[in-house]
């Protein structure tokens, strides 16, 4: 008599199991769960990961081996952690980031009557990224019918940790290639580069305007021994694309500009402003 082995292999219907009321096995198609983790930036708590919806926690227990996240709390806090991860967990796209880096003469502008920095003020982040410091707890929401209209999408953690900041894009093509030929036109400033970044969804890109150095961080003269290091001078720029539902794009950009001095004495190197923001765009031209 011969002995027959039938094996049944379940096949995947849907993206999430529901194991109770209010829990959930969400299964990851694109995204891995270290990904889904910097996407969703859960906080850390006694309990373990979580994050807040209307000040109803939700518990995060990210499984690596079976690329699967489980999800435990409230029965609509979980369904907004659901949509927030169908919004990233979509097919892998290349992304090319074009930068657009600009050289202002402030001198020339004083004389034209310019205000550099209130225009900065103004067109910069007034007009392009409204700030609005909030000390409640994480918020979600979008809105993907009219490209048109000004989007209210994404909190960020300020540097204390404390409060919370929402950004709202609001600048259009227009208003941005209009500003970059107006300072190219009067020659109080100039294009210096447009490099372009290349890279995946969910994944960092960076560039770097400026050189590769050796410097010298220790000199004895006594022994005559001296100590170097290597360093990326200029300015660096790193940017991690996430695209969601209808190419609805966010971007976290960070930039740093990295100079050194002409002592030793101490640390040579010198870094300018280092900016950390993330920025919604659908159609629009972010300003930086």
């Amino acid at each position: 008599m011969k002995s027959v082995l039938r094996l049944f292999l379940p096949m995947l219907l849907c993206i999430s199991q529901t194991i109770a009321a209010g829990q959930v096995i969400y299964q990851l198609n694109y995204l891995s769960p270290q990904d889904a983790q910097a996407a969703l930036q859960p906080q850390s708590s006694n309990k373990g990961l979580m994050l807040m919806f209307d000040e109803k926690p939700v518990w995060l227990h990210f499984n690596e081996a079976n690329n699967q996240i489980g999800l435990a709390g409230d029965g609509d806090a979980v369904q907004q952690v659901q949509d927030l991860l169908k919004f990233y967990d979509v097919p892998p796209r290349q992304i090319i980031i074009e930068v657009q880096i600009l050289e202002v003469n402030r001198q020339k502008l004083n004389e034209i009557g310019v205000d550099w920095q209130y225009l900065l003020d103004r067109f910069g982040f007034s007009a392009a990224l409204s700030v609005n410091g909030e000390d409640s707890e994480r918020k979600f929401s979008r809105d993907y019918e009219d490209p048109s209209v000004t989007f209210n999408n994404y909190t960020e953690d300020q540097s204390d940790q404390t409060n919370r900041v929402t950004m709202n894009l609001g600048m259009t093509n227009w208003n941005l290639g209009d500003f970059v030929r107006l300072i190219q036109d009067n020659g109080t400033g100039k294009l210096v580069a447009a490099p372009k970044i290349v890279t995946t969804n969910n994944r960092e890109g960076s560039i770097l305007d400026g050189a590769h150095v050796t410097y010298v961080s220790r000199y004895s003269s006594y022994a005559n021994i001296y100590e170097t290091k290597d360093i990326n001078t200029g300015l660096s720029l790193k940017v991690t694309p996430s695209i969601g539902a209808q190419d609805f794009l966010t971007m976290n950009v960070e930039a740093k500009y990295t100079s050194l001095s002409g002592s030793i004495s101490g640390s040579p190197i010198e870094t300018g402003q280092i900016l950390t923001n993330r920025i919604i765009a659908q159609n629009n031209t972010p300003f930086l």
